[in-house]
């Protein structure tokens, strides 16, 4: 349903401030004279202590040296406005035959006492490599199994994978990144993988979880994806080869389930300065306090890219991110029942279909195969969003037990009825319709089941 929606143009722009290029060219015969590109930030609580200075931010980036290679460098910051570039860059050069002629940071973690692990592409999709340092990132070692993460077997990653973006989520790793598809569409878009210690990994049977949709106004080919926690969601950024601007997603699955990613639009534009004219991407988000931060590659009216910063207030952040395009209210609608369980242990929650190896009782939300209705607008003038009606079915199963089933009953009518006129997730009201029972007792033991229709107002 991703084309009936807004493009991703739509949303209002942002008020960002700027902070304009903290990471600039350097001077002749540097490495990273002719680009600077891929920020990679961490805050580091207890500082560095670095030529009678404590700096308190470290930045890890990709630089772009004449006529020859693109290594990684360091940067460090007290503010993480003002920067100080490493006098003995690259601090990781090429070495490695799989690499090619160009290493790419794409994801910075900081575990205490000086300790870091950087992921990063080598040779534009060969694969995803992990480097290691105990020294705030001044020297480093790879890991001698790189690359750690490579092309796959399906048709969206088997010419490659790159860019990956980890965070620890409950003492695991969890790793956003970039595959390549093998002639040409679907393009490059975005999967998940899992790993115990950031060096054998997992790729999600769901891949990919994130898809360009040219119906809202993106390419195929999506770039540079960094994600964080907010509140009760994750978001991400990232950028596409048509727009080069910044985009932002919204997810209210469960970790590492990210799978229902709600589109928020374009957070930030190009061409507002000399030196973003061509475009914005690759923003590596952070959250302190009440502020976003992002840094960022800006390309600027004369061909190059250099590492600018800029920031917002964490409310305009949290409300765009409620705002999304092209989002499934079935999405939604699974969010709502699995956050709002209140029963002393949790179903199996799916869409589309009963999942017969999945662990009973079941929860399944489906959409009805009609299509959608445009109803209007939203009262903002300013926001001028569409307004759509959709018909989903909500079915709790439960096997060989009447009375859980009961028991799911009640409390999915309870959830549904207590968020009616206000669901959130970009949907405005629900109307929730009485339960029939559709019991199949004919099985040994029998599958209980009920089922209630759920219409949904919301935004598109």
């Amino acid at each position: 349903m991703g084309s009936i929606y807004r493009k991703v143009t739509d949303p209002p722009a942002l008020g960002w401030t700027y902070q304009g290029v903290v990471i600039d060219l350097g001077g002749e015969g540097s490495f990273d004279e002719l680009n600077a590109e891929s920020p990679n930030v961490v805050k580091i609580p207890e500082g560095v202590y670095i030529q009678e200075t404590t700096y308190y931010y470290v930045m890890m980036y990709r630089g772009h040296a004449v006529g020859g290679d693109q290594e990684i460098g360091r940067a460090y910051s007290v503010d993480g406005v003002t920067w100080v570039k490493d006098p003995n860059n690259p601090r990781i050069p090429i070495n490695l035959a799989w690499e090619g002629n160009k290493i790419s940071p794409s994801g910075l973690v900081y575990e205490g006492g000086g300790a870091m692990k950087l992921w990063y592409e080598g040779g534009s999709g060969a694969g995803v490599g992990l480097a290691t340092s105990g020294d705030y990132g001044y020297n480093w070692t790879k890991e001698p199994s790189n690359p750690v993460l490579g092309k796959g077997a399906s048709a969206w990653d088997d010419w490659g994978v790159g860019e990956a973006d980890v965070r620890v989520i409950d003492s695991q790793y969890v790793m956003m990144y970039k595959g390549y598809g093998s002639g040409g569409a679907p393009g490059a878009q975005f999967g998940l993988a899992t790993s115990p210690d950031g060096v054998s990994w997992t790729k999600d049977p769901e891949n990919p979880v994130i898809t360009g949709d040219p119906g809202i106004g993106e390419a195929v080919d999506l770039r540079a994806v960094h994600y964080l926690p907010l509140d009760d969601k994750h978001v991400a950024t990232y950028s596409d080869s048509t727009l080069q601007e910044l985009t932002m997603a919204a997810c209210l699955d469960e970790p590492p389930d990210l799978h229902g990613w709600m589109k928020n639009g374009v957070v930030m534009e190009k061409g507002g300065h000399t030196w973003d004219e061509n475009w914005v991407t690759s923003g590596y988000p952070m959250i302190e306090g009440s502020t976003f931060k992002v840094w960022y590659e800006a390309g600027g009216d004369d061909g190059s890219c250099r590492i600018a910063y800029a920031y917002i207030g964490l409310d305009t952040i949290r409300e765009r991110s409620r705002d999304c395009v092209g989002c499934d209210p079935k999405v939604t609608l699974l969010g709502l029942l699995e956050g709002g369980w209140g029963l002393g242990y949790e179903p199996t929650f799916s869409a589309d279909w009963l999942q017969e190896k999945a662990e009973f009782p079941q929860v399944v939300v489906s959409h009805v195969l009609t299509q959608p209705r445009q109803v209007g607008f939203s009262e903002d003038p300013a926001a001028a969003q569409r307004r759509f009606e959709a018909v989903y079915l909500v079915d709790v199963w439960s096997r060989g037990d009447a009375e859980q089933r009961w028991e799911m009953l009640a409390e999915v009518d309870r959830i549904l009825h207590s968020k009616c006129t206000i669901p959130g997730g970009g949907m405005e009201s629900l109307t929730v319709s009485a339960w029939r029972d559709l019991d199949e007792g004919g099985l040994r033991p029998p599958l209980f089941r009920s089922q209630t229709r759920v219409e949904v107002l919301y935004y598109g």
